[in-house]
Order: C-alpha cells, then sequence, then structure tokens
C-alpha cells in the first residue's frame, strides 16, 4: 500500500492522499467529539507546564533585558526566563511589546512557536525557552524616527503582528518571514484616544476577532487608564490604511489590585479560553475576567486576583504562553532492529485554537520502518499503559476509540536512524475544546539483520489552548 509521509486532518474530513482514507478507521470528528462530551478521568503523572505570561523586562544602564516566564495566578509570582543578549534594553516607561505566534508552518527548525519581542526601537523573534533568535534584531518599522513601540499583540487567524507607537498609531505587519513591512493606521489615534494618553498594550481575542487596546496618562501624577475592545472584523486584502477602521467596541475601566491601583499599563495579554485579559503595569500582573456583550456593544473587567512582582525588573509588554507538550515514558527500539535512542515523538508549533499548521512528529526514527501507526487518543498520557507485544506499552489516553493513522517513515539524511513523519492536525476554532487534553504516541515495526522487530516512541500529551 502507497503510505503518504505528510497526512493532513481538519474537523470533519479525512484528507484524501492517495490510500490516505483506507487505513483510518476513526474520524478525527468523532474524536473531537469525544473530547466534548466525556470528562475524562485520567491517572496522576508528570506536571504539565501551566499557561504562564510572558514579558520582556525593563532595564537600566547596559544590561540586556530578559524575556520572562510566570505563574498567571497570585500564589508566589514564580519567575522564569533567560536573558535576551544583544538586545538593546527598553528605552523608556511606555516602551517595549511581547507577543506569541504559535503558528509556526512545518518544518525542522521551528518546532515551537516563537515569541515577537521589541524593546522600543527594534523587533526581533526568539525562542521562548532559549532566547535564541530566530529573526534577528532590526529596526521597527515606525512612521516617526521619534516614535517607539509600545505594543504588540499577533493575530493567529490573518498571521499578522499588530503593533503601537507612542504616537498613538497602529500598525499591521507581514510576518512572512523576517523581513518586515508595515502598514499604519492612525483611525484611533485620531478619534479614540483622549489627550495625554499613550497606548502602552495590545492583546486579540482570536476566537471573536476582538483587539483590546490600552492607554494611559504615562508620567501625570495620578495616573489615568482607559482599556478598550473592538471588533477586528474581515479586513480587505491587501491591508490598506484602513486596516483599523472597524468601530469601536467598549470601553473599561481598570479594576484595582486589592487595595492598590495599577499605574500606567505597559501590557496586556487575553486567554480566549478563559475569557481573562491579563494586565500589567510593570510591576503587577493582574488576572481580570472579560465579559463582552457583543449585542449591546457592553464589556467589563473583573479582577480574579493580582502576582505583585515585587522587585523585580519592571514589565515592558505581556502575552500569554503555551502549556507545553510533555512526555510520558520514552522510545524503545526492539532488537534486531537497529538501535535509534534519539527517536521521539514530538510536535511542530502549539496546539493552539485556530492553529492550522500544527502538526504530530516523528523524528530519528529506523529509516526501513514502514509504515508507522500514529495513534491519537483523548486524555493525556497514562502509566503503565497497555501491553501489545512491542518493547514498551501504548500510554494514549483510551477514554474513546482512538484515531490511528499510518504513515510512510521518510529518510531525510543518509543515515539508518534518520526517518521521520509529520502529521497535520489542524486544531479547530471552537472554545468548548479549551483545555482538552490529548495523547499520540507511534508505533512501528522495523527490519532487522535476522528479521523483523518494532519501536515505539514516548508518549506526548498536549492540551488546546489559546494565545
Amino acid at each position: 500500500m502507497d503510505f503518504a509521509s505528510h497526512g493532513s486532518v481538519r474537523i470533519g474530513e479525512i484528507a484524501d492522499k492517495g490510500n490516505m482514507r483506507a487505513p483510518i478507521p476513526f474520524r478525527l470528528t468523532s474524536l473531537f467529539l469525544g473530547i466534548a462530551v466525556l470528562t475524562v478521568s485520567v491517572p496522576a503523572q508528570a506536571n504539565p507546564v501551566r499557561s504562564e505570561v510572558m514579558g520582556i523586562t525593563l532595564t537600566s544602564g547596559s544590561t540586556a533585558p530578559s524575556l520572562v516566564r510566570q505563574g498567571v495566578d497570585s500564589a508566589g509570582c514564580t519567575l522564569a526566563g533567560c536573558s535576551l543578549t544583544g538586545f538593546l534594553r527598553l528605552s523608556s516607561g511606555w516602551a517595549g511589546g511581547v507577543a506569541f505566534n504559535s503558528d509556526v508552518p512545518p518544518n525542522l527548525t521551528k518546532s515551537l512557536g516563537g515569541v515577537w519581542i521589541s524593546n522600543g526601537k527594534q523587533l526581533a523573534q526568539v525562542d521562548p525557552y532559549s532566547c535564541t533568535f530566530r529573526c534577528n534584531p532590526q529596526l521597527a518599522p515606525l512612521r516617526s524616527a521619534s516614535a517607539e513601540v509600545t505594543g504588540l499583540a499577533y493575530w493567529e487567524d490573518e498571521a499578522a503582528l499588530l503593533m503601537s507607537d507612542s504616537e498613538n498609531h497602529l500598525y499591521w505587519i507581514d510576518t512572512s518571514g523576517c523581513t518586515l513591512s508595515a502598514v499604519a493606521c492612525d483611525t484611533w489615534r485620531k478619534s479614540v484616544i483622549p489627550a495625554g494618553y499613550t497606548i502602552g498594550g495590545l492583546a486579540t481575542d482570536d476566537v471573536r476577532r476582538l483587539m483590546f487596546v490600552s492607554a494611559s496618562t504615562f508620567g501625570a501624577s495620578t495616573v489615568q487608564n482607559k482599556i478598550w475592545a473592538g471588533s477586528l472584523g474581515f479586513p480587505t486584502k491587501p491591508i490598506s490604511s484602513t486596516w483599523c477602521n472597524f468601530a469601536v467596541g467598549c470601553e473599561m475601566s481598570v479594576p484595582a489590585c486589592g487595595s492598590t491601583r495599577l499605574s500606567a499599563i505597559t501590557g496586556l495579554g487575553f486567554d480566549a479560553c478563559t475569557s481573562t485579559l491579563y494586565i500589567t503595569d510593570g510591576r503587577f500582573v493582574m488576572a481580570a475576567k472579560f465579559v463582552y456583550d457583543a449585542g449591546k456593544n457592553k464589556c467589563s473587567l473583573t479582577s480574579l486576583g493580582c502576582c505583585d512582582r515585587g522587585t523585580a525588573d519592571r514589565l515592558g509588554g505581556l502575552c500569554v504562553g503555551p502549556k507545553r507538550a510533555f512526555t510520558v515514558g520514552k522510545s524503545c527500539v526492539g532488537a534486531p532492529c537497529i538501535d535509534c535512542p534519539g527517536m521521539v515523538a514530538g510536535t511542530y508549533g502549539e496546539a493552539f485554537l485556530g492553529n492550522r499548521n500544527f502538526a504530530l512528529t516523528l523524528t530519528n526514527a529506523p529509516t526501513g520502518s514502514n509504515p508507522a501507526f500514529l495513534a491519537v487518543g483523548v486524555g493525556g498520557c497514562v502509566t503503565p499503559g497497555v501491553p501489545i507485544g512491542f518493547c514498551e506499552t501504548v500510554k494514549i489516553g483510551l477514554a474513546v476509540p482512538p484515531l490511528l493513522i499510518a504513515m510512510r517513515v521518510t529518510p531525510v539524511g543518509g543515515g539508518p536512524c534518520d526517518g521521520r513523519a509529520v502529521f497535520s492536525f489542524g486544531v479547530p476554532k471552537i472554545v468548548a475544546f479549551c483545555g482538552a487534553q490529548m495523547s499520540a504516541q507511534w508505533a512501528m515495526e522495523c527490519a532487522g539483520g535476522s528479521g523483523r522487530g518494532n519501536a515505539i516512541t514516548n508518549c506526548l500529551t498536549f492540551e488546546i489552548t489559546t494565545n
């Protein structure tokens, strides 16, 4: 049978690639329906990384800024991060921006989404966990030499980086590569932002196609803050300078952190799965419930808690980060197959709502192992798993019948362990799937010197979230 090395599935359909239809006994629709109707009980296992907010720090002197990750609740305000060596420090109190881009086309060099960052004058994209540059620092495409970048947000649906500046312009930036081109729009500057206010934060709700904009009276003795939510609509392509000429939605007051009023807002991030807007003034990070009535054009924010970063460097931008996929168990290759200790199940991009390019991957597999079978289950990986006569157990969730896909393992080099397969697993933009855990594992037979052996990968748990 002729198997494809790169499969693709969207909700409600099975991609017809040669004979791909025959070996798939369950439609993806059934799998997602299982997620929606079942409450899956999953045994205790290794702790996955929680959703977290990311920010870029304001620093003084010649110290390089950092990309900081922290918990989004008020319990401990745990911080982690990495230094942005080679990136200039932020230039002023309103400068800076952070935006997470999960929509990464499948390839071998960008297995995770990237983070767009700005220090006010420059833009760059970095790996969210190592701070390695993916797009080197370059001058931001600003309309004025005196302006500074004050906010960033990534709009997954349109693959657009949205940017604001200190003169209250809004920008649409094409991110199809590292060479950036921008289209500026000044509708908000002229008709919405009050005199004396400067935009300090941007965020998007990719499910409802909303944009959040904050503006503050930076430097005032008594700081005033405003936040708006407005529909992004469906911009006409190619993008023109009228892209932000949408009707302004609703204006919201900013709740206090307990008894503490926030100072000027320097960053926003939004989680569509929980309808939570994250707000920072650099020191405090607030989680606020966003309630939206589109019919009445009304919205409100209610504080859910705050995290006080204390004396840590202030944040100059904010975004919501992913829940990373995590591994249970390890790969094994049984004799007489060639031992491939680096064989691993992984992902391209993140399992965010609407990410059409999310994919499940097999890398460093024995090149003679055809076909390989990918099993995708509802619920996270479980231990000890189910024995099937292979060198390891099957650990995927089995609350509903799993999706089973036969794939060709394609050599990508000249070595015996250079086999790989990629299965595109586009995530539907349906809020009901938020928080759903799924699991994936690859199994295969492989040729050896004295017959046939078998191999099976680690089990991978991934959770559907949003940025």
